[in-house]
């Protein structure tokens, strides 16, 4: 569990964390939303918005001790929130 924190929070073996990762990617894509909405087949013109979020196979049981800035759902959980997700 110390290592599933640190990689998630922290950064392990001077890498940066998975939350770092993630939000470096969330900047990227909402810098280029449009270009981004067009690659996907989307409407450019229409309003987008980036909900950070993620995806992990299980529950973590680090998210019991450690309050994470993006919302880390698991599959089942993504599911249930948003069924027509496949």
């Amino acid at each position: 569990m110390a290592h599933e924190l640190a990689e998630l929070f922290d950064g392990v073996n001077g890498k940066k964390s998975i939350i770092e990762k993630h939000e470096a990617r969330i900047q990227w894509v909402k810098a280029r939303i449009r270009d981004v909405v067009r690659f996907l087949g989307g409407d450019p013109k229409l309003c987008w918005a980036v909900v950070p979020r993620i995806a992990v196979d299980e529950p973590l049981v680090a998210l019991h001790l450690r309050q994470s800035p993006v919302p880390v759902l698991s599959l089942e959980e993504l599911k249930r929130k948003w069924p027509r997700l496949r």
